[in-house]
């Protein structure tokens, strides 16, 4: 059986402008910032990158 996706595998690395703030899982990272696992999803989006000026939390996949 193969792994479902969305289900925690996929690690995050989680920037605000140039500073690395934290990596993990999704669901360690929203317990982290007390956030819901869906808001670190989104940090890590095409939408929440193009609407960053250095300033807002993103988060990029690192698998």
């Amino acid at each position: 059986m193969g792994r479902k996706k969305g289900v925690g595998y996929v690690r995050y690395a989680v920037y605000k402008g140039n500073e690395f703030l934290a990596m993990g899982t999704a669901f360690e990272l929203a317990e982290r910032f007390g956030v819901a696992t869906k808001t670190v999803r989104f940090w890590a989006s095409p939408a929440n990158k193009r609407r960053d000026s250095g300033h807002r939390i993103v988060a990029e996949r690192v698998y």
